[in-house]
């Protein structure tokens, strides 16, 4: 619990939502958070006197910058309101409005969300549309974004809101915060730090920065890829390079070493003008503002065929509309591939229990089961969070929790929320809730009982998922993540589970359990870096290994979602095909690729291993992959 001043009255803060490298977000009721510094104290700063040293410029910086904001700008900049101070009246942070309901910019350069929220191009347009009025607002202003990224603007019903912005740099307040994928090349170089070079900004923040940001995140959220994306494998090995240093000689997706990911919309769906500006940004450096009319006039269309949306006259790929029928596809060799289920709609949720393949879709207007039941009517929703319990569907949506049963009787009840992600799941045996910090599992009579509780975690700060026998949680106390294990058996979580300390902003997690382990995946934000984890559990809780994707040929944690997991080994979608990770004794990871699923994969689809072979989870139809 964190006690703050706000004009000499004392202010208990308990309910911390957010995290990061710089403060601790605490949700303060009516509609208010209150954002706090970390002190050069802070046990996140123990083992780094650098940061202990930033941290106190920080707060001494604030002193008089908070109190220097400019005002006069648009409500969707998210600027300190009022400040908060500890009992001697050093400021210590601000509140600002909470906005609720909202997503990251990230979420809209992830195909896979994208796609379950029927999220189009046309919206994205209009989204960044929004984003160009206020970026130039700001600048109008003669404030600058400076670490202009993903995660520092929200969006709401095609609004944007931006937050962060005490570190906007305006007056002689300069920004030094940046992001590796959206800083613009022109301000940085290669340095040594004891006697390695490294890539990094070496000059301020500037307009044209600002702008450059704005294209490069743009780019992202059209094609779902980074500007700097893809593999650079050039024929000549003497020219091999780091990825962190392909920046600095311009080698881009458009290099012609450089190979494009297969899930990405190809950079030809873009129309001839946009195309060209990116390839003038990117690759020739040209800066200044972004054209505000080659984004007002950008129309994109959807390709029934290949499932692509182009802003050209014709499709790139096929030049085709028509809805590929449902069909058995026989390959030679050791593979087999069989369509089993095509929809007009959209696949919401497919899970494999005891072996048999459950699912949830939305066409038409309704939520249909795989038995073509009718769960609910209704449009879309792009807040409600599934899962399946049997024939019984689970249907959250902010702090509520409805289980339909076969019948179409739903009973409701209060349920905690990370973000906008309820806290539930289930498999064809149990649900699993959390409800005011407490852990829950249904009673076997029946949901019209009293659950049973089976443990206590954090009030709004704790995330779980379930196999078909066992599961793994996780609550955030201070800077610890705290891992929890539970069964349909016991009577009480084992809260053992001691993880690795997670360096920076947690921004997603997700787990996937066999019968045997838990493979615990976060994407985080440290510093300037996005990184991704892996952590190996095993049913009893024991940690058996902890890697990164900043190793060497890590390429199936450059994404956390649409993995499977199967006995001792975890199935990960890449662009080479299947990947298949197992854990020797040692804790070291072994690895196998089945080459011959390369065409129906990518590092962006979705997996679920059965005893009937792989299942490929697309936007509206599911493929069966059957290896011999």
């Amino acid at each position: 619990m964190k006690t703050v001043y706000l004009n000499g009255q004392a202010i208990r803060l308990s309910k911390e939502i957010g995290a990061g490298q710089e403060a601790v977000v605490y949700d303060m009721g009516n509609g208010q958070v209150a954002k706090i510094y970390r002190l050069p104290n802070d046990p996140y700063y123990t083992q780094s006197p650098d940061e202990q040293k930033a941290a106190t410029a920080r707060i001494s910086m604030h002193q008089k910058k908070l109190a220097m904001y400019p005002g006069g700008l648009p409500s969707n900049i998210i600027v300190p309101r009022t400040l908060l101070t500890d009992k001697q009246g050093i400021i210590l942070g601000y509140t600002m409005p909470f906005i609720t309901g909202a997503e990251t910019l990230l979420k809209y350069g992830d195909m896979g969300y994208r796609q379950s929220m029927n999220i189009s191009n046309n919206e994205i347009r209009d989204i960044f549309l929004n984003l160009h009025d206020t970026l130039r607002n700001l600048h109008d202003k003669k404030v600058i974004i400076g670490d202009f990224n993903d995660l520092n603007i929200l969006v709401k019903n095609k609004q944007v809101y931006m937050i962060d912005t005490d570190s906007y740099q305006f007056g002689p307040w300069i920004s030094t915060m940046y992001t590796d994928k959206f800083i613009d090349p022109l301000l940085c170089d290669t340095l040594l730090k004891n006697h390695a070079p490294f890539w990094t900004m070496t000059r301020n923040h500037n307009f044209n920065g600002d702008w450059y940001a704005f294209a490069a995140l743009l780019f992202k959220s059209l094609l779902f890829v980074d500007p700097y994306g893809g593999i650079y494998k050039p024929k000549d090995p003497n020219k091999k390079l780091k990825q962190q240093f392909r920046p600095s000689k311009r080698i881009n997706v458009f290099h012609p070493e450089v190979l494009y990911p297969k899930h990405a919309y190809p950079y030809k769906a873009l129309d001839a003008n946009m195309l060209r500006y990116f390839q003038d940004v990117f690759t020739k450096d040209k800066r200044g503002e972004f054209p505000h009319s080659l984004l007002k006039n950008m129309q994109w269309k959807y390709c029934n065929a290949c499932g692509i949306e182009y802003a050209t006259p014709a499709c790139p790929i096929c030049n085709a509309g028509h809805i590929h029928i449902m069909s058995p596809i026989s390959v030679s060799g050791n593979l087999q591939v069989k369509e089993v289920f095509v929809t007009g709609g959209i696949i919401m949720f497919a899970d494999v229990q005891h072996g048999k393949l459950v699912y949830l879709y939305h066409e038409n207007d309704q939520y249909k089961r795989e038995s073509d039941r009718v769960v609910i009517s209704g449009p879309l929703s792009r807040s409600l969070h599934i899962a399946i319990n049997g024939n019984t569907t689970v249907l959250s949506e902010s702090h509520t929790m409805a289980v339909v049963d076969q019948s179409g009787t739903s009973q409701k009840m209060f349920i905690d929320c990370v973000g906008t992600r309820p806290v539930c799941d289930a498999n064809d045996h149990q649900i699993y809730w959390v409800e005011n910090g407490n852990i829950y599992k249904a009673n076997p009579l029946g949901l019209q009982y009293s659950p049973i509780n089976i443990g206590q975690a954090i009030v709004d700060n704790t995330l779980l998922w379930t196999g078909d026998k066992f599961g793994f949680g996780v609550y955030k106390a201070g800077n610890i993540l705290q891992g929890f294990m539970f069964d349909d058996v016991s009577s009480i979580i084992n809260d053992n589970v001691n993880l690795p300390f997670i360096k920076g902003q947690v921004i997603d997690a997700k787990t996937y359990i066999s019968d045997n382990l838990a493979w615990f995946m976060i994407a985080s934000k440290d510093q300037s870096q996005y990184i991704n984890h892996c952590i190996v559990i095993d049913k009893h809780g024991k940690i058996l290994t902890h890697i990164t994707d900043e190793q060497e040929n890590k390429s199936w944690l450059s994404h956390i979602k649409g993995k499977s997991a199967f006995g001792n080994y975890l199935f990960c979608p890449t662009d080479d095909g299947i990947m298949r990770i197992g854990i020797d004794p040692s804790g070291n990871l072994e690895t196998k690729v089945f080459v011959d699923t390369e065409n129906y994969v990518n590092e962006q689809s979705s997996l679920l291993v059965s005893p009937m072979g792989i299942y490929v989870i697309k936007r509206n139809k599911i493929l069966l992959v059957s290896i011999k």
